[in-house]
This record gives structure tokens, sequence and C-alpha cells, in this order.
């Protein structure tokens, strides 16, 4: 495991000399969290990387010490005999010299572009308090993983970036995201629910996905199954609305080949 940090001789070769960068053991600190997030994100089979920001106050003796404040990244495998910490990167936050970049793929998933999990949550959040309706559409790829073992997870990546431009085309107003691997979410804030209108773009959808797939040269079709759920009906915040369109479309995977199923259709929905 090698560790790197960004400030002067934050470079450490193991888990041991990473625990004494810390200075001061912590068996004789007490911390209290204020402030934490974290998201993962799968960059191929078996393969993660979690990132994550965490605050701490610390006492010592009854005496207020410097809080931590810092910025994580690492990189863990899954192995059959459990967890691997590859890779772990620390840093102090300097607001004043944030890398445009490093901004950017905070926001955006690395792959598809589209916004990533923690930025989307917070949009979609942002959204529900400004409008009184909406949609949340989540969606995945019907046996994804036979395509990444049969054809190599290069094509795999090539299927989600197809199907992240075909959701970009057919909703440029809405908020899409990439929740995780091969799930999609897309959010249209409205003011009030017009199914017809909906049902018309997710035809849209659907041709031109299938127009999509001729780039790819397979002999079949890439089904992809849907799940819908209405805010607020389905969800007063963005957890149970998503989780509600969760249980919805995996209720569609048991039917495949694109196949659409609403929340309204369910009856064990989270409240």
């Amino acid at each position: 495991m090698t560790e790197i940090g960004t400030g002067p001789g934050e470079f450490c070769q193991s888990s041991l000399e990473f625990l004494k960068s810390f200075g001061t053991p912590c068996a004789e600190n007490t911390f209290s969290i204020d402030k934490e997030w974290y998201e993962a994100s799968c960059l191929r089979e078996s393969l993660f990387l979690i990132t994550g920001e965490i605050k701490l106050s610390r006492r010592n003796s009854g005496t207020n010490l410097p809080a931590l404040h810092l910025r994580f990244s690492m990189i863990t495998e899954h192995t059959d005999n459990g967890w691997k910490l590859l890779h772990l990167h620390r840093s102090v936050p300097d607001f004043s010299r944030v890398d445009k970049k490093t901004i950017y793929y905070s926001q955006f998933d690395y792959l598809t572009g589209l916004m990533s999990r923690r930025c989307m949550e917070d949009h979609i959040a942002q959204q529900m308090k400004q409008r009184s309706a909406g949609v949340l559409i989540a969606m995945d790829i019907d046996n994804f993983k036979i395509y990444n073992d049969q054809y190599g997870h290069p094509f795999g990546d090539k299927i989600l970036v197809s199907l992240a431009k075909n959701l970009q085309k057919t909703f440029p107003k809405a908020i899409n995201g990439r929740i995780g691997g091969d799930e999609f979410i897309t959010y249209i804030p409205c003011l009030s629910i017009h199914k017809n209108r909906l049902e018309k773009l997710l035809e849209l959808f659907f041709e031109n996905w299938n127009s999509r797939q001729k780039d790819l040269s397979l002999d079949g079709n890439i089904f992809v199954s849907v799940g819908i759920g209405f805010y607020p009906d389905h969800g007063k915040d963005f957890q149970t609305l998503w989780s509600n369109a969760d249980k919805a479309l995996y209720s569609a995977k048991n039917n495949e080949n694109n196949h659409i199923c609403y929340c309204s259709e369910l009856s064990d929905l989270h409240n």
C-alpha cells in the first residue's frame, strides 16, 4: 500500500508510516465528527475508488487541539481473502488553490461525463425545494456483466458511454447522473406530471438507443430496464424516491426486454 499527501513529508510507504504521520497517537485523543461525506465508484470488476472528506474536532486531556480537516481518495480491491487497500491519498483542503480538473471530477463521472452521485443528489434535492413535482427514472442494462465477461471491460465502458449520451440527447434539460456500475438516474423537475408526455419521451429514448446500438456492432440488442417514481407521491426526498424507483427497476428486470415499471404498480413502497 502506498499513501501520498500534498504536504512536506506526506509520503508513506506503509500503513504504519501513514498512522505515524498523524502525530499524536489516536488513543490519547477523543474526536467528534463535524463534517463528513463519502462516495464510491466502480473502476472495474472488484476494483473501487472511494473519495471523501472528513472534519474532526480533537480533544486531549481537556485541551482543545487544532481540528483535522482532510480529503482523501483510496483504491480498494475485493479479493477472495477480503478487501485490500492498494492506494491512499490524503490532503488538507486549500480552496484558494483548488485545481479546476479536480473540482470537475468531484462533480461529474469520469467515464460518462454525467453528474456523480453526490452532485446529482444535491441538484435533485434543490429542485425538490423549488418545484412541486418531478419524475425520477432509474435504469440499468440487462445482463451487463455478460457483456463485460464476453467482450471485455473496455467494451463494457463503451456501452455505458453510449447509454449516457443517449440520456443526454433524450433528456437534455433533465438532471442526468450515474449512480454507479451500469445504473443511471434521470430526474425531470416540473410543476405537474404529464404521463402521456413522459411515455413519449421514453419511446424516443428507446428509439435512439436502438439506433445507437448499431455502432456497437453486436448481433443482438442490448436491453435496458426502467423504474419510475413520481415526486412527491412516491417519496418526499431523494433517498425515499430513489429507493422506490429502484424497487420498480428490479421489478422491471424480471420481465427484461426494455420493460418499464412504475412505482404505482408496486405495493411494498418505502414511506
